[in-house]
């Protein structure tokens, strides 16, 4: 039985289809082969955009804008005075202004700087009401202590001259010597006696100067701090 066989009659290698073709990374054509963009219409700006938004010339490709470019552009309308980047239908909306320059008379000129005149002089006035009512009483307080620590310290240094003068008397002449068979002890009681109680005399006054001291201290730094504080503001007022 003969059978004739099917051949197969070769053909061409088929084209790529046309909704394959690309532009710019994206696909132009539809499947039905119609060109998906239209690079003949305009936006509102007479600037040609894709869908996507980006500019595009009349043959479709991108239109590249630098930083240079926008920089170059920026510094253009920065040499006109009022100058605004703006779309051109609002273009109209933008009218310049300039402010007129005020005008004052020379009596407006006076008074005006009297006023400031009159207000520093106030105000410095009221500075320095305000350090005499502080640095006055800080002053007085101060010289107070030193009379009091100098009355003291003369008080202080009396009294450790009597209590050295009668550690280092001699025993009077009616006072009979005494005899080997009488211990020391007395003396020696009435010499730690002496130096117990000259020991006592400097714990109290310490306690009493070292107080006052701090004080002193105390009141110094504080009149160095206003005195600083006045010269600063003298300098603001000149």
């Amino acid at each position: 039985m003969h059978t004739n066989a099917h051949r197969s009659i070769p053909t061409r290698a088929p084209s790529p289809s046309i909704d394959r073709r690309y532009e710019c990374g994206r696909r132009a054509y539809d499947i039905y082969g119609a060109r998906k963009f239209r690079w003949e219409q305009k936006d509102e700006y007479g600037v040609y955009r894709d869908e996507s938004g980006y500019a595009r010339s009349v043959a479709g490709e991108m239109i590249p804008v630098t930083k240079d470019n926008i920089r170059k552009i920026l510094e253009r309308t920065s040499l006109f005075e009022e100058s605004h980047i703006c779309p051109p239908e609002h273009a109209t909306s933008f009218t310049p202004t300039k402010l007129a320059p005020e005008i004052y008379t020379k009596d407006e000129i006076n008074e005006m700087m009297t006023g400031i005149c009159g207000a520093q002089e106030k105000l410095g006035d009221e500075l320095k009401t305000l350090v005499d009512d502080t640095y006055q009483p800080l002053e007085r307080g101060y010289n107070e202590l030193f009379r009091s620590m100098a009355k003291m310290r003369t008080e202080i240094e009396s009294m450790q001259h009597i209590l050295e003068k009668e550690a280092t008397t001699s025993p009077s002449i009616d006072i009979k010597p005494q005899t080997s068979q009488i211990p020391a002890r007395p003396e020696s009681l009435a010499e730690k006696k002496d130096e117990w109680e000259i020991a006592y005399i400097n714990t109290k006054i310490n306690d009493v100067y070292n107080p006052l001291n701090k004080n002193v201290d105390w009141l110094s730094t504080r009149i160095d701090l206003l005195q600083q504080d006045l010269d600063t503001i003298r300098k603001k007022d000149q």
